[in-house]
């Protein structure tokens, strides 16, 4: 009994009117049949035809023939589906474009605009009515500007290393003298002009100084803030009148002095410059002299602190100091 007919006719054999099977055979598939894999690859090659049968003429039996307009056959030299047409555009008997109704990448020239039209979107006319502004010309300034600045570039470039230098100390001079002009010129800020200030006599601090030695008057109250604030800077006012303290060996010193119009607070404004080797020399000289004063106690006494009593007003520098002549 033939397994693949278990209910066939006698003997095992196919039902009358069947053909008799082919002889099973276990190294491979029949005559004629394929494996489902290679079959599947066979078609994806060769485009659903038999190899043999792709190279021209009518599909082989038990095949549909082509479709409308198809060709019934590949041209030679084509074989199936490859990943792309074949050079040279479609084969013989394909329409060039694509069907009626497929759309899809077609390479084709695409028209220009209609007439008075442009392609550039800011070149289009004005509007009807809007007079039409053509863009601003540089300025003559700015021209001669453009053409110096090349000059200049080019003068450079054919300049010999002693011109560079000379070039390049007087570039440093005029940075020079701007930097000066800047910081010692006419300033302006806010629309306010601030005027170099001219030194004033000494008698004009001194009358200011003067004038605000009793603070109890009422004239003052109304300056109480500017006063308050003028307080954090009295160190350094304090450190300014030490540091330009005269020397033992020097009779009197003038310096500059900076205040306030209210006379809340004022600085010596200088800066003392010595020659190291000679004030080492000169402090060596006095450290000598004041030993022998301290030894013999000529011309100094000790002093008794404090000096003034609570009550009792400081000192006025034009009524005991600035009269009296210094000594030989």
């Amino acid at each position: 009994m033939d397994p693949r007919y278990p209910q066939g006719g006698s003997g095992g054999g196919p039902p009358p009117g069947y053909p008799p099977p082919p002889p099973l055979s276990h190294g491979g598939p029949p005559p004629g049949f394929q494996l489902p894999h290679q079959q599947q690859q066979q078609q994806f090659l060769t485009g659903g035809y038999p190899p043999q049968q792709t190279q021209g003429g009518p599909p082989p039996p038990g095949f549909p023939p082509p479709p409308p307009g198809f060709p019934p056959g590949f041209p030679p030299g084509y074989s199936g589906y490859q990943g792309g047409m074949p050079q040279g555009g479609p084969p013989p008997g394909f329409p060039p474009s694509l069907p009626p109704g497929f759309q899809g990448y077609q390479p084709q020239h695409i028209p220009g605009p209609p007439p008075g039209f442009s392609s550039t979107p800011y070149s289009r006319p004005p509007p009807t009515g809007i007079p039409y502004i053509p863009p601003p010309r540089p300025s003559p300034a700015a021209a001669a500007a453009a053409r110096a600045e090349a000059e200049e570039a080019e003068a450079r470039a054919r300049e010999t290393p002693e011109e560079r230098k000379e070039r390049l100390l007087e570039d440093k001079a005029k940075k020079w003298q701007a930097l000066q002009n800047k910081r010692y010129g006419t300033k302006k800020k806010f629309g306010f002009v601030d005027l170099y200030k001219e030194d004033m006599p000494p008698e004009h601090v001194r009358k200011i100084i003067r004038d605000h030695g009793d603070m109890s008057s009422k004239k003052f109250r109304h300056d109480k803030r500017i006063y308050l604030g003028a307080l954090k800077y009295v160190p350094h006012a304090i450190f300014k009148l030490l540091e330009n303290m005269p020397m033992p060996w020097e009779q009197v010193r003038n310096v500059k002095v900076l205040y306030h119009v209210t006379g809340a607070i004022s600085f010596v404004n200088e800066t003392p410059w010595v020659v190291e080797p000679v004030y080492i020399a000169q402090w060596g000289t006095m450290w000598i002299m004041m030993r022998r004063e301290k030894r013999d106690r000529h011309n100094f006494k000790r002093m008794r602190f404090p000096p003034f009593d609570d009550e009792e007003p400081p000192l006025d520098y034009a009524d005991n100091i600035l009269d009296v002549e210094p000594l030989e």
